[in-house]
């Protein structure tokens, strides 16, 4: 008696063709495109423009079919989102040279007031890691979904 274990590559390379402009493929794409979105939302610190700025560009081929889908925050001026996703450390924040009254203006929460001032000593921004965080967890639930496939798959055997 032998155990006879196979399986047939032919047709791989055109199934996976097939499969890439398979609708649910763009379908499960377009998901989780929504869910990183939401992720994103809900990690971005505070509740205006910059949580809201998430927005996501369709990439498709030729032919329609969707291929990527880019996230970016459209936030202005764009380097804050780095900011926020890295951190700083602490730094010293002065008027531009061009700034008439050679003074900063900003509203402080703390205080609830609009300030002026010629200088401030900025304690730094702790890192939010939005993006990071989001990538972890969209990480998670792949291994996850592929937990799930893989336990449908099955080792045929035949005893010859």
């Amino acid at each position: 008696m032998k155990l006879q274990l196979t399986y047939d590559l032919s047709g791989v390379k055109e199934s996976l063709n097939k499969l890439s402009r398979d609708p649910v493929m763009e379908y499960g794409l377009r998901a989780i495109g929504e869910q990183a979105i939401k992720f994103l939302r809900s990690l971005t610190p505070g509740s205006g423009t910059m949580r809201h700025g998430w927005r996501q560009h369709f990439n498709v081929d030729g032919k329609g079919h969707l291929r990527s889908i880019d996230i970016d925050n459209s936030y202005d001026p764009p380097e804050i989102v780095g900011y926020m996703e890295e951190g700083t450390p602490r730094h010293d924040i002065f008027p531009k040279p061009e700034n008439p009254i050679q003074r900063l203006v900003f509203f402080w929460p703390v205080i609830n007031a609009v300030v002026f001032a010629k200088h401030v000593d900025h304690p730094g921004t702790k890192p939010y890691r939005m993006v990071g965080t989001t990538m972890d967890l969209l990480e998670m639930q792949r291994a996850q979904w592929m937990r799930v496939f893989e336990d449908k798959i099955q080792v045929v055997a035949r005893a010859l």
